[in-house]
């Protein structure tokens, strides 16, 4: 080739840059180019190496053992490039014309970010102005190159952005958990390009990981699954929590292969992080495999990382409201119990008695024209029955709201609750304020601690066949306690707590649901330490709660 067919070639270049513009990725841009330039130039082969980020090496055409050592050997240090920007060297079977890539005006200046050598066969040689001519247009490529990548970039970052702005829309249109979780795993896996990708949860009472929303092909067969906490990448994350990126899981031993034999998904390379709502990890993002092959990158990490405390928050937001959904289907469930009773309480009781009353009113008035005599008795025994009903119905006013408890307080409606309760319960009463403060107890505290206490006592009565019962008050330095204690044969605890809706008995439930509405909890001891048999049930509320006046 001539020195003015090289000329040719860079003015060429210069004019055909715009068919490589459209080419935003780097690879496939020099790819392009790097064969452009072989048939263009009539050179052997083309050689290319750039360290600015992303780094590629590319190389097409024959380069012979000799001239590759030697571009590879000056491309392998950075190093000042002369004024020209450009150097020929003759190699025993070539010649090579190599050319400084920068990023800058002049080219020359300060250190490379790329090297681009061209062979020849050994007799080639031009004057220094023609190889200036095509290092000139070889470094408008690398520009054009450099800038279509940094658009790409750009363009992708916007993009991301715009993506964690609809996931963010996406995940607060709904409380539903399920919903928000897969709305989030499908985003994520299509912004990061990724072929499968999956949301895992913390079960902290397990110590495991739930698949609960994987995405890909294998998420029929994943979801639901469980991973010991400890073990895989996902693992590792949720113990450190930090986020890691594994370019190949054939080298990493933190991979957990049993996952992949039980999918049948191969895994190449993973992006996995934390997901964590005040401090505490809830759970795992974990994006498997990019589609084109390459790995994950920190931009990738970056962007999830970024998107993962939304994703935690809308997870603890669909829990809250799933908890208190649950709570208010709870509530209800009581409120219908208490209901239930009163009116099997009000039909057992006080109805009874008064159709008895109405019954022998009706005899009495037969009685007042055949035998007036006989009235005195019989308004007698009415009045018993009138007295009876009353009893009743004073006695369903007070399990319901003692005065007492308004007027003088829980000490006061304990005392008049278990001096009622003492002529027919089969077992003896012992109440125990010893250790209770003087500090006033707030009436909503007192109301709903009165309610506990009483349906402990109906409990006893059902089911304890107890010969001692002991109601104990007390007051600590953080907390107001309350205690019901028995000494009856107890029960398992557990096993009531799985299946109380199945026996339609719902006292444990109410008196913990009591308890919450007061910021408190329930502690139920059943048998009691170092003994084979009796209960006891253990309210505890933040004194500052307790004592209140709101």
């Amino acid at each position: 080739m001539s020195s003015q067919d090289l000329a040719e070639v860079a003015a060429d270049l210069l004019v055909h840059l715009d068919h490589f513009s459209h080419k935003d990725d780097p690879k496939t841009f020099w790819q392009q180019a790097l064969t452009w330039l072989q048939r263009q130039t009539c050179a052997t082969g083309a050689w290319l190496k750039l360290s600015a980020p992303p780094p590629l090496t590319l190389r097409v055409g024959e380069l012979g053992r000799t001239s590759l050592a030697f571009a590879q050997a000056w491309g392998s240090e950075p190093a000042l490039a002369p004024e020209a920007g450009f150097e020929v060297h003759r190699l025993a079977d070539a010649t090579l014309l190599c050319v400084w890539l920068h990023e800058g005006e002049p080219a020359w200046a300060g250190v490379p970010v790329g090297y681009l050598a061209l062979s020849f066969p050994p007799e080639m040689s031009w004057p220094d102005n023609e190889c200036a001519q095509l290092q000139g247009a070889i470094q408008a490529l690398h520009t054009l190159s450099h800038q279509a990548t940094t658009l790409a970039q750009t363009q992708d970052r916007l993009d991301r952005f715009q993506h964690l702005y609809e996931v963010g829309q996406a995940i607060s249109s709904t409380l539903d958990l399920d919903q928000v979780l897969k709305q989030c795993a499908d985003r994520v896996t299509e912004v990061l390009h990724a072929e499968a990708s999956t949301l895992m949860l913390v079960d902290e009472a397990k110590r495991e990981l739930v698949f609960k929303i994987p995405a890909g092909p294998a998420e029929h067969v994943l979801r639901e699954q469980r991973m010991p906490m400890d073990k895989g990448v996902a693992g590792w994350v949720a113990t450190h929590g930090e986020p890691l990126i594994i370019p190949d899981v054939n080298v990493d031993d933190r991979f957990y292969t049993q996952i992949d034999t039980l999918s049948g998904f191969r895994t190449r390379s993973i992006l996995a992080v934390p997901l964590q709502v005040k401090g505490k990890i809830i759970g795992i993002a974990e994006v498997i495999n990019k589609i084109d092959g390459d790995s994950f990158t920190p931009d990738d990490q970056q962007w999830l990382s970024t998107l993962a405390p939304l994703i935690g928050a809308a997870i603890e937001n669909a829990r809250l409201f799933t908890a208190l959904r649950e709570e208010h289907d709870r509530i209800i469930t009581a409120e219908e119990q208490v209901r239930h009773e009163l009116a099997r309480d009000l039909h057992d009781g006080p109805a009874q008695i008064l159709s008895t009353i109405i019954l022998n009113i009706d005899m009495a008035r037969r009685q007042l024209a055949a035998r007036p005599e006989k009235m005195a008795t019989e308004l007698n025994f009415l009045e018993s029955l009138a007295q009876e009903a009353n009893q009743e119905v004073r006695g369903l006013l007070f399990s319901l709201r003692p005065l007492a408890l308004e007027t003088h307080g829980l000490t006061a409606a304990l005392t008049q609750l278990v001096e009622r309760a003492r002529p027919h319960a089969p077992y003896e009463i012992h109440l125990d304020f010893g250790a209770l403060s003087d500090r006033p107890i707030a009436p909503r505290v007192s109301s709903m601690l009165f309610v506990i206490i009483q349906e402990a006592l109906n409990n006893t009565t059902k089911h304890a066949s107890a010969r001692n019962v002991i109601i104990r008050l007390g007051t600590a330095p953080a907390h107001l306690w309350a205690e019901v204690e028995d000494d009856g044969v107890g029960f398992d605890v557990q096993e009531v707590d799985a299946h109380y809706n199945q026996r339609n008995s719902f006292g444990l439930l109410n008196m913990r649901e009591r308890a919450r509405l007061i910021d408190g909890g329930i502690v139920i001891r059943s048998p009691l330490p170092g003994r084979a048999a009796g209960t006891q049930v253990r309210v505890e509320v933040p004194l500052e709660r307790a004592t209140a006046t709101g």
